[in-house]
């Protein structure tokens, strides 16, 4: 169990550097955090203010929120 203090504290920035995901795999990850034993930990997925008309497109009609920072 994760204290509460510590909730969300890693932002996930998979996009940016050293990861450099392209952002459907960034999006694929980040989903799966759900199911890892530091789930608590994850913060919301970074995402850079011109990639988002693309992640719309990644995102499509998905019905489950995807916590996100730009």
């Amino acid at each position: 169990m994760i204290p509460a203090l510590f909730t969300g504290l890693c932002d996930d920035a998979a996009v940016f550097p050293p990861g450099l995901s392209p952002l459907p795999d960034a999006v694929a990850a980040h989903d799966g955090y759900s199911a890892a034993w530091y789930t608590d930990l994850v913060g919301p997925l970074v995402v850079a203010a011109p990639a988002l008309d693309e992640l719309a497109g990644v995102l499509g009609a998905r019905e489950t929120p995807l916590p996100l920072a730009v």
